[in-house]
């Protein structure tokens, strides 16, 4: 047996012409333009076009009766498909500077250098026999390691409130002071990003609004003098379980679809936080696939690493067995509550009003904002409407409902309907940016690394 296959349970329930492949890799690909037109924001007319074509794949993916002609996406034609997604990505890449600021000292031309060979490796994956054998994989997550610490070099200070309250957040932890008791200056000095009451005479009245887990994950990275070297390694490590999730070259693909998702430089440049969410999503499966023992601890850290990703619990059930031992659901959610609990507690203790405002409250007054990459910041934007802010949450039921009923219990389904529900959630929500779109690539390529033609409904003990 393959070392892949520990630790799976096989059953006679399979999905052997489910869709998966063609359409994630045409949303992949449609997504990462609708991110690039103009950085992951609804500024552009192309934007929202591109979005929708995206979202319809992704929905393909989900709802599209098995088997007719996108089942037939295997061995040569996913090859050619594959190819043609990542030639699409490297050209967006190369026609765009990597990030939005950049300092003088740091030619542009070897990271061009960089993305050429990251571009040679990628295509070095396409043949039958991958052209550095079983080293193929570790060069091309080294060429992607050398561009992000360009990235990182050439744009050291990010003017962005998000870089802000990491780094300020991951000093105070260094000298055991409470992050949340920090208090922040109004970086863009008008209400534009932020609701009323949240900023006042040039002072936040709120603190750092992310979660403890996210912030003592990054806390390595300001050890090596930038937070954000531990995003670079989330990354890096999401790339990697991605690859070696299975046998094959399917992995290796989704793996270079993840780390050169167009904008996925401007992502790393910026200090958001996905890179987290990805890699506590992509481990989760993974052990839910190799050790199953280890899952309450991936899944708990999943959860604790960012307020919304509660909103999909109701992927859970696709973790488990089928048919669903709802025991085995509940025991398996209480446990990664506790995880979660575990890790978020101590520091929400310390000043639990100030934890409070700043993590949920803060983020519960946040306006619509009318440069998103969604719908109602459309139709905003354009003057047709102001639409109420709570239309993506009446929508995450019955799409949630939907998918967990369509999709297979795998790891993969699992990524294919987080990355789906969030996909919905973000496209009709009321603030929806690039790095809420790099989750869902993140996701999305997750869901097709841990796929395997014939999957079963039942892939893990």
């Amino acid at each position: 047996m393959h070392p892949a296959d520990e630790g799976m349970t096989e059953t006679t329930a399979s999905r052997d012409s489910w869709n998966l492949p063609a359409p994630i890799i045409g949303a992949i690909v449609a997504l990462g333009g609708a991110m690039q037109v103009a950085n992951g924001t609804g500024q552009h007319w192309a934007a929202v076009p591109l979005l929708t074509v995206a979202l319809a794949y992704a929905a393909a993916a989900v709802f599209a009766p098995p088997g007719g002609g996108l089942a037939r996406y295997r061995g040569g034609p996913l090859r050619v498909l594959a190819g043609t997604a990542l030639a699409t990505q490297f050209l967006l890449l190369f026609s765009t500077p990597p990030g939005m600021f950049r300092i003088a000292g740091v030619g542009s031309p070897r990271f061009w250098m960089l993305l050429a060979l990251a571009a040679l490796l990628v295509a070095g994956t396409l043949p039958a026999r991958a052209w550095l054998g079983r080293y193929h994989v570790p060069a091309l997550i080294l060429v992607y390691a050398l561009l992000g610490a360009w990235t990182l070099r050439a744009s050291p200070q990010p003017w962005i409130d998000v870089f802000m309250f990491q780094r300020d957040a991951s000093q105070a932890l260094l000298h055991l002071h409470n992050p949340y008791g920090l208090s922040f200056p109004d970086l863009y000095g008008n209400s534009r990003f932020y609701a009323p009451g949240l900023a006042a005479n040039g002072t936040l009245t709120f603190s750092v609004p992310y979660p403890p887990l996210s912030l003592f994950a990054v806390v390595p990275g300001q050890l090596l003098g930038d937070y954000r070297y531990a995003l670079l390694a989330a990354n890096a490590a999401s790339a990697a379980l991605m690859a070696y999730a299975r046998p094959g070259r399917l992995g290796t693909w989704a793996a270079a679809l993840f780390l050169f998702t167009p904008r996925a430089f401007f992502v790393l440049e910026q200090g958001w936080t996905e890179p987290l969410v990805v890699f506590t999503l992509v481990l989760t499966a993974f052990v839910a696939l190799r050790r199953p023992g280890w899952l309450p601890w991936a899944l708990g850290a999943f959860v604790a690493m960012k307020q919304y990703v509660f909103l999909a619990a109701g992927a859970l059930v696709l973790l488990v067995p089928a048919p669903t031992p709802w025991k085995r659901v509940r025991d398996l959610a209480w446990r990664a509550t506790a995880v979660a609990t575990a890790v978020t507690l101590p520091l929400m203790l310390l000043d639990a009003s100030a934890f409070v405002r700043s993590v949920l409250l803060a983020q519960v007054a946040q306006p619509l904002r009318e440069d998103s990459l969604s719908y109602l910041g459309w139709l905003a934007l354009h003057g047709v409407a102001h639409p109420p802010t709570w239309i993506a949450f009446a929508l995450l039921v019955p799409v949630s409902a939907l998918a967990a009923r369509r999709l297979p219990r795998t790891p993969s389904g699992f990524c294919a309907m987080v990355g789906f529900v969030f996909f919905v959630f973000f496209a009709f929500g009321k603030q929806a940016f690039c790095n809420y779109y790099f989750f869902v690539a993140g996701a999305l390529c997750a869901a097709l690394a841990f796929w395997t033609p014939g999957a079963p409904e039942t892939e893990h003990a």
